[in-house]
């Protein structure tokens, strides 16, 4: 027999695995449906449990925080900082693809960065920079119980956009960048309920339009938009083969 069970305490020392991992796990998970379906008995299924469901105490307190209201949060952070995590996320942070490093620099000082774009990035790289930092390795079933003003300020931005339909590539980017962090390392069902509604502002910017992409678009935003539209559409299909 075939025993290829993954021990759900497998650790990471650095999160371009995820990757790797996600795929693979998507293998087994389709291998052990199929088998299911033609009734294969000689098929063990690899014992992974999504950390998206661990969920301690502390993490167990709000969806949209009323806390911050203003961008003052923003603006504290001095410039030369914001580089530091602009860096850092794009050293340390496996979803760094979705975003034009060039554009993103020539939107923060043009100040036309959606700021829940820059809530996201700030507060992802804070918690992803201290923890290898802290030379701690990423646990695949295990999420990152720190929290920092960044993340929580992330949902009062995310109520607003969602509020006001505030549709734009920025927007659309910190949602799944946000959604799928939070799906991995953070408050799991907040992610999840982001990720759904992701799809509703994909439709709207034109995701399954090709003539609307190339009227309101130039060639690296399309780029941008069907990458990030694929990671969260890769994220929800695994998702589903993992259902039972």
């Amino acid at each position: 027999m075939w025993d290829t069970r993954t021990s759900p305490n497998m650790k990471m020392r650095n999160l371009k695995q995820q990757f790797s991992i996600l795929t693979s796990n998507m293998i087994h998970l389709t291998i052990k449906r199929a088998c299911q379906l033609l009734e294969v008995k000689t098929y063990f299924d690899p014992e992974i449990t999504i950390s998206a469901f661990v969920k301690g105490k502390e993490t167990d307190g709000f969806f949209f925080n009323k806390q911050a209201k203003s961008n003052t949060l923003l603006n504290s952070v001095p410039t030369d900082q914001a580089m530091k995590l602009f860096n850092c996320f794009f050293q340390f942070h496996p979803l760094c693809i979705l975003l034009n490093k060039t554009k993103l620099f020539e939107s923060y000082w043009n100040d036309s960065v959606e700021p829940l774009l820059l809530s996201v990035i700030y507060g992802t790289a804070v918690n992803i920079g201290q923890h290898v930092l802290e030379g701690k390795p990423f646990s695949v079933c295990q999420p990152i119980r720190k929290r920092n003003p960044f993340l929580d300020y992330a949902y009062t931005l995310f109520e607003h956009v969602y509020t006001n339909r505030l549709i734009s590539l920025g927007n659309y980017q910190a949602i799944i960048i946000l959604s799928l962090y939070e799906i991995k390392f953070g408050l799991a069902k907040h992610g999840m309920t982001m990720l759904s509604l992701s799809y509703m502002m994909a439709t709207e910017l034109g995701i399954f339009d090709a003539n609307e992409i190339f009227r309101s678009m130039d060639l690296i935003d399309r780029e941008l938009l069907v990458t990030t539209y694929w990671a969260a559409f890769r994220t929800t299909s695994y998702g589903c083969l993992e259902r039972e």
